[in-house]
C-alpha cells in the first residue's frame, strides 16, 4: 500500500516532468488566428520591434516584412518582457543570449535561431502575423511601391 508521502512524491515527479519537457511558448504550430501588428506605413524599411503582447518581432528589411518568436531558444524567456531590441540586435535579459535583426545566434547560451512566423499584408497595408505557420526565415511579405 503506497503512503501519502510516496503518492506525492510520485505525482511531483510527473508534474516537474511535464513542465520540464514543455516546447517553448512561441505559439508555433497551435493554429492561432493571427496576431494584428499594425500598418505598414508606420514600419519603415530597417525596422524591427517588439509587438505588444504578442511573444513576436516584426522586421522589415528591402526585402519587406518579416516576423520571428519573441521566445528565447535558450530557456523560454519572452523577450518581450525580459529583452530589448537596440541597434539590429535582440538581447534576452535572462541568461544573455543575443540575436540579430533576422534571428541568428550571435552570442549563446542560445544555440538555435528564433522560429519565424507568416506575414499577411492586407490591400489596407493592416499586417497580421500568423503564429500558426512557421517559415523558412528567408521569407517575407512584399511591400507594394
Amino acid at each position: 500500500m503506497q503512503t501519502r508521502r510516496h503518492f506525492l512524491v510520485m505525482l511531483g515527479g510527473v508534474c516537474a516532468s511535464a513542465a520540464c519537457s514543455s516546447e517553448g511558448g512561441d505559439g508555433a504550430g497551435q493554429g492561432t488566428g493571427g496576431v494584428a501588428a499594425g500598418n505598414v506605413s508606420a514600419v519603415p524599411v530597417g525596422h524591427l520591434a517588439f509587438v505588444s503582447g504578442a511573444s513576436a518581432i516584426l522586421g522589415r528589411d528591402a526585402g519587406g516584412l518579416y516576423a520571428m518568436s519573441a521566445i528565447c531558444t535558450h530557456q523560454s524567456c519572452d523577450m518581450s518582457e525580459r529583452g530589448a531590441i537596440a541597434s539590429g540586435v535582440v538581447s534576452c535579459a535572462c541568461h544573455g543570449s543575443k540575436f540579430s535583426a533576422t534571428g541568428e545566434v550571435t552570442n549563446g547560451p542560445a544555440s538555435s535561431a528564433l522560429r519565424h512566423f507568416k506575414v499577411e499584408l492586407a490591400a489596407d497595408g493592416s499586417i497580421t502575423i500568423q503564429k500558426g505557420s512557421a517559415v523558412d526565415a528567408a521569407t517575407r511579405a512584399a511591400v507594394p511601391g
